[in-house]
């Protein structure tokens, strides 16, 4: 590994766009790693770079502000979209709000590397972690690779960093300075080391699945969702269900209810807890999403409502999962009884 060394290919021409974009969406199984640069990206503005590459081979710089709309016509659009080939991004919603708002590029086909982090490492924070944190946990690294990134990383946000007596202005300089080019190159490369590293510990189809959702979320949105939070759910939150009883569910025991709701799927957990005499609650985590789905279908069934209260998702999902789901939830959770089929992700939990 190391964007140091790669080749720096400057785009900002369609005739260079084009051939570019043909090698980018060539035949090949790699993905292609991709990231946006600019002044304050948004929907209105501030976008001036992009940079993609393959996991050999040059790191293509698109100069956004001298292509235009031109680029995105000359391949940029069918690299970028549903159609194109898969996609390397780190938690890009701002990144899909500036080339839809402007370009009229929907993004498709993404995995998104900061799902994947998250995923891969049973991260249970309900905050994001940033791509720094990511890259800090790379475990197949070199310390001087490592420290040279650091370092590229750091000598770059000072040119463009205002807290740090940078100018953000200074990503439409044209030319761009050389330091900027190798701090975008890297960037791109880190998300290959990324993928390759976490890939093998999470599921590919389910971090898929949950990207893309991400984005139609996204960009549903009147407005662009900020802010540290996380807006997806994880592992735990698709194989845990929140039960809420009164004093049933207090006098009932763990291993009671590890035999009851093992009807739905294997059980891998159960923490229990009594409030009071009148109030008790229990977390129930199942080892597959299946089983969380059957119990929260069965809670909402007239039969079985009320043996041990309401079944739903955890307060800690409560704002997102439901639209990542093809079963729906209420606004106070309704146990499932609501099925939605998440026609913009395309996206089947069952």
């Amino acid at each position: 590994w190391g964007a140091m060394e790669r080749e720096l290919v400057w785009i900002d021409s369609e005739e260079a766009c084009c051939e570019a974009c043909e090698r980018l969406c060539g035949a090949g199984a790699s993905p292609v790693a991709v990231d946006l640069e600019g002044t304050d990206l948004s929907r209105e503005s501030g976008f001036c770079l992009l940079q993609a590459a393959r996991e050999e081979g040059p790191v293509y710089l698109f100069d956004v502000l001298s292509l235009g709309r031109r680029g995105f016509d000359a391949g940029l659009r069918q690299l970028l979209e549903l159609g194109g080939p898969r996609k390397l991004l780190f938690d890009p919603r701002a990144d899909s709000d500036a080339l839809w708002q402007q370009y009229g590029v929907r993004l498709g086909n993404v995995l998104d590397v900061q799902v994947l982090y998250c995923w891969a490492v049973s991260w249970n924070s309900l905050y994001l972690p940033g791509m720094a944190k990511a890259t800090a946990d790379l475990s197949g690294l070199a310390d001087g690779l490592r420290e040279e990134l650091a370092e590229l990383k750091e000598q770059g946000r000072r040119l463009f960093k205002p807290e740090l007596g940078g100018s953000r202005a200074v990503w439409e300089e044209r030319p761009l300075p050389e330091l900027l080019m190798r701090y975008s190159a890297a960037d791109v490369e880190v998300l290959f080391a990324l993928h390759d590293e976490l890939c093998p510990q999470a599921s590919e189809r389910r971090v898929l699945e949950i990207s893309n959702r991400r984005l139609c979320r996204h960009l549903a949105r009147d407005t662009p969702e900020t802010g540290p939070q996380r807006d997806f759910p994880l592992r735990a939150d698709l194989c845990t269900v929140f039960v809420r009883g009164g004093a049933l569910l207090a006098r009932t025991s763990t291993d009671e209810l590890v035999k009851h709701f093992g009807r739905f799927g294997q059980v891998a957990g159960v923490t229990h807890r009594d409030s009071s005499g009148d109030y008790a609650f229990a977390f129930v985590e199942f080892e597959d999403h299946s089983g969380a789905l059957k119990a929260l279908r069965a809670s909402a069934a007239a039969r079985h409502r009320g043996r041990f209260g309401s079944v739903k998702w955890p307060k800690r999902a409560g704002a997102f999962i439901a639209d990542y789901l093809a079963i729906g939830e209420g606004e106070d959770g309704d146990g499932g009884k609501s099925e939605t089929p998440a026609e913009q992700g395309g996206v089947q939990w069952q």
